[in-house]
């Protein structure tokens, strides 16, 4: 914990100011936001005041870096090459409440994240890499109500999870974002235990690539709850996700909706050896090219699917080999809106057929 000292008494000489025991202010106690980290303690917490801020930046200590009125308001930008933000810690960096935009980087063009940091309520817009346009991941981060916008990269448009990284993406929203392989993430392969990620109420819209429009995991292994797919697209397979040769995977409490793959796998494509159960799901409206509008699955691969509702994909709600595991519905639910409308009231076939 920093302290104030006699130094605070002449700033000028010491070229330091004085600030409140465990709490800096950017600009009033430092111009640079670097130049406050590099004066912090691990546990203070750096407060920056609206505008925005040039990087990079390089957050390698346990401090919380936060906006003091949000990331509409405060903008971390960089244009000179390599990661906006940087963050190497495993004593618990935070940043919470920027936009951070501009970056163009081999691994991580807005965010650079290792350890055990946490993202939280940033916009993390019009960024650029090799690997994860928005976040390149490493270690066991976590990723707490990040919005990832018009980002863009070879795989992993707005994130993409490093070799054996466990990541925690929660109440996420990805937009617009673009990759060969992984429009929204791309989850790889590792060296070790593998490459993990728990994806908790996200929000996948309008994300594309080649392969994987919302979601590609490569011999890697995910955990999907409570999330929304909806209008992906993939110019080849699995328009809103592709898992190829993946680890056992889940998805459950999730709706496909309005996804589009040119080939195989409107909404869903399992590719390999992979191994995938899709609980209390919704697979909707979804189309491909070639096979499974909803669903495809390679003969090695191992697909189940119980208590889903799977209607209106064409050319197929599911394609290949899979388990029932039962209480699957292929039916629309009932459509009363119009049925009391002047001046016909309609009788939809779904109301009685289901």
């Amino acid at each position: 914990m920093r302290k104030c000292n006699a130094a605070c008494l002449l700033p000028l000489l010491a070229g330091t100011a004085c600030v409140t025991a465990g709490q800096i202010h950017v600009p009033a106690d430092f111009q640079a936001i670097q130049a406050a980290i590099d004066a912090a303690a691990a546990g203070d917490e750096i407060i920056v005041a609206p505008g925005t801020y040039s990087g990079p930046i390089n957050l390698s200590k346990g401090v919380v870096l936060r906006s003091e009125a949000g990331p509409d308001e405060t903008v971390l930008q960089w244009s000179g090459g390599g990661s906006v933000v940087v963050i190497e810690s495993n004593d618990g960096a935070t940043l919470a409440g920027f936009t951070v935009t501009g970056g163009n980087a081999q691994n991580g063009g807005g965010l650079f994240v290792s350890g055990d940091a946490v993202v939280a309520d940033c916009i993390i817009r019009g960024n650029t890499a090799t690997n994860g346009g928005g976040a390149f991941l490493v270690g066991s981060p976590t990723l707490s109500g990040v919005s990832f916008e018009d980002n863009n990269a070879g795989a992993g448009g707005a994130v993409c999870l490093g070799p054996d990284a466990d990541a925690v993406i929660d109440n996420c929203t990805f937009s617009n974002n673009s990759a060969d392989t992984g429009g929204g993430v791309y989850v790889g392969p590792g060296v070790g235990a593998g490459t993990f990620a728990v994806v908790g109420a996200g929000s996948f819209e309008t994300n594309s690539a080649d392969r994987g429009g919302g979601l590609f995991v490569a011999c890697g292994g995910v955990e999907v709850d409570q999330s929304v797919f909806e209008a992906n697209s993939a110019a080849s397979d699995g328009g809103a996700v592709e898992l190829l040769d993946a680890l056992p995977s889940t998805i459950s409490e999730t709706r496909f909706e309005g996804n589009n793959a040119d080939e195989r796998g409107g909404a869903v494509r399992l590719s390999g050896i992979s191994d995938l159960l899709i609980s209390n799901g919704t697979v909707t409206q979804n189309t491909a090219g070639r096979a499974g509008g909803g669903i495809d699955s390679d003969p090695g691969a191992t697909l189940s699917v119980g208590g889903s509702t799977l209607f209106g994909n064409q050319p197929a709600d599911i394609e290949g080999q899979w388990n029932d595991l039962g209480g699957n519905s292929f039916e629309q639910g009932p459509l009363c809106d119009a049925d009391l409308a002047a001046p016909f009231g309609i009788l939809d076939m779904n109301d009685i057929m289901a």
